[in-house]
């Protein structure tokens, strides 16, 4: 599967929302109650990013990184990106703990980027990423 590379910044703010294994269910059907297992199936985690006051140029790399990716291709991202990371997220970064996570864009989420008002080429942007795992 091919990968896209993200520009080389750092998020001004993160906010992880982790992925949830549903493992069961119970069902009533006339009475009959049954429990489904769920233990297999994918899950997505969330990551909201803020970048505060990025230049214009870079932003433009994060769009066509997004283009490039086409919502199919996983993205690189530096290690230095995940820096401000919370102590959630890090438990998912930690290939021991969880292996195969990918990331990609949010589907039906393109970033989104707002010129700064009097700061020249400046802009803030606005992203969604999902965090792909599959349960062992």
């Amino acid at each position: 599967m091919s990968t896209v590379d993200f520009p080389l910044i750092i998020p001004s703010s993160m906010e992880f929302s982790p992925p949830e294994f549903p493992i069961g269910e119970d069902v009533s059907i006339g009475g009959v109650y049954t429990r489904r297992r769920f233990g297999n199936r994918p899950s997505e985690g969330r990551l909201q990013t803020e970048f505060s006051n990025v230049a214009n140029s870079i932003a433009a790399s994060v769009l066509k990184s997004h283009l490039d990716s086409g919502g199919l291709a996983s993205i690189n991202f530096d290690s230095s990106f995940f820096s401000g990371a919370g102590v959630e997220l890090l438990v998912y970064l930690n290939n021991s703990a969880y292996q195969g996570l990918s990331w990609y864009f949010a589907k039906g989420s393109p970033p989104r980027i707002n010129r700064v008002e009097g700061g020249g080429q400046l802009s803030n942007m606005s992203i969604e990423f999902v965090a792909r795992l599959v349960a062992g």
